[in-house]
């Protein structure tokens, strides 16, 4: 349950403009951010997770 008050908290603060890559965002560190794009270029099992983000943090304002 906590987990899930997190998300939600997390996905009600922060959201990405049309123009912005998730890695490109502020509000992920620098390991964060590497993490994204890494996953992202060894197309890892990760990008579904990140793509799934990637949508709701857009539809979420």
């Amino acid at each position: 349950m906590q987990m899930k008050i997190i998300s939600i908290n997390f996905l009600s603060e922060h959201y990405l403009e049309d123009k912005i890559k998730i890695a490109d965002t502020s509000f992920f560190n620098t390991g964060q951010k590497s993490f994204i794009n890494q996953s992202i270029e060894q197309d890892s099992d990760w990008c579904e997770v990140i793509d799934k983000m990637d949508v709701r943090l857009r539809g979420t304002h």
